[in-house]
């Protein structure tokens, strides 16, 4: 069985799915979560607020509280190499971004920095595994739930943005 958690934000709402107790998958908005629900109809989904760990988390890290998450994760999902990316992922502070290259170099696949977009954009649980501090080479890159939640996130942490570059 798997139990979510709606987020409420200034960001839009954020649902939090976890199985056993330990997150496997965020999702941003309403409509997002609806159609999650409705391809994943053999999921058992219960709302349970207090049985998601990274519920107080998410609301602190929104609040301006939080740097750094400490829930248990669960990313067993996704090909070694995507497991890998999202893994350095992890590793990227608190208002710092780093480049698809960056990645690419320090996962060992200087050349791969096209795959590992496409992982950063397979992370399936954002912001708790913070694909937002990615940045392109010549911009800011993309995002799966669009470049302006990219944004917002960015300015959250206190990185300065403007005209598709990184100052």
């Amino acid at each position: 069985m798997f139990a979510y958690s709606k987020i409420n934000s200034s960001f839009g709402d954020v649902y939090a799915v976890a199985k056993s107790g330990v997150l496997c998958k965020l999702i941003i908005g309403t409509q997002n979560f609806k159609n999650f629900k409705k391809k994943n109809t053999e999921l058992k989904l219960v709302s349970a607020n207090k049985s998601v760990p990274v519920t107080d988390e998410l609301k602190s890290y929104f609040g301006g509280r939080l740097k750094k998450f400490s829930s248990k994760l669960n990313i067993t999902s996704g090909t070694d190499f995507q497991k890998s990316v999202w893994k350095q992922l992890l590793k990227i502070p608190f208002g710092k971004v780093v480049t698809y290259k960056d990645i690419a170099k320090q996962i060992g696949k200087p050349h791969s920095y096209r795959a590992v977009g496409n992982a950063v954009g397979a992370n399936p649980i954002p912001i708790v595994i913070p694909c937002h501090r990615v940045v392109s080479t010549i911009g800011i890159g993309g995002y799966s739930y669009g470049i302006n939640y990219k944004v917002q996130l960015l300015k959250h942490e206190g990185i300065d943005y403007k005209n598709r570059f990184i100052n």
